[in-house]
């Protein structure tokens, strides 16, 4: 039942992003769900899963976005490895952290977003800034309220076996 609904909310929050006409859009302007599912992926689901998942959904969207061929995929999924690298270093269940880490995912996606604007499609950066923030500023709003609402669909689980090496790693660090 718990897996039927994290389907349903992910198709869901899908549709929203794909589509024309949200509330809160301002010129298709909308929180990026998308970003958001990603951290969600790179923080809960296994390396291999989680990144199919990213890619699926990238796919997806560039599909239904008209954009060049790779670059959704590029963003989400160096957004995803850019988390995953970092898995080792910070308790990402804290909410403060996983606050910090929508903030490092939306500069991951700008950086990438500069560096094909700039010197593939040769815009001006200043031309992307202002819509970027604003997308930005309604992600991170939007953020606190979905990232918890998908967290109880799905929970990490840990391995018996992953338990025991941290228990034994803690007691050998006490010795």
């Amino acid at each position: 039942m718990k897996k039927t609904a994290f389907f349903a909310l992910v198709c869901i929050l899908f549709l929203l992003q794909i589509s024309p006409v949200l509330p809160c859009a301002d010129y298709g302007i909308r929180p990026d769900f998308i970003l958001i599912l990603a951290i969600f992926s790179a923080v809960q689901f296994p390396l291999c899963c989680g990144a199919f998942i990213v890619f699926i959904l990238s796919c997806l969207m560039e599909v239904f976005s008209g954009v060049n061929t790779g670059l959704y995929p590029i963003i989400y999924l160096s957004v995803f490895l850019s988390i995953r690298s970092l898995e080792g270093y910070f308790d990402f269940f804290r909410p403060l952290n996983l606050f910090l880490l929508a903030i490092f995912s939306l500069a991951v996606k700008f950086i990438i977003l500069l560096f094909c604007f700039n010197f593939i499609y040769e815009f001006r950066h200043f031309e992307i800034l202002a819509p970027f923030l604003k997308e930005s500023a309604y992600t991170l709003l939007v953020f606190p309220a979905l990232y918890p609402l998908l967290g109880p669909l799905y929970k990490k689980q840990k391995k018996n076996l992953e338990l025991k090496n941290i228990v034994l790693i803690h007691e050998q660090r006490h010795r």
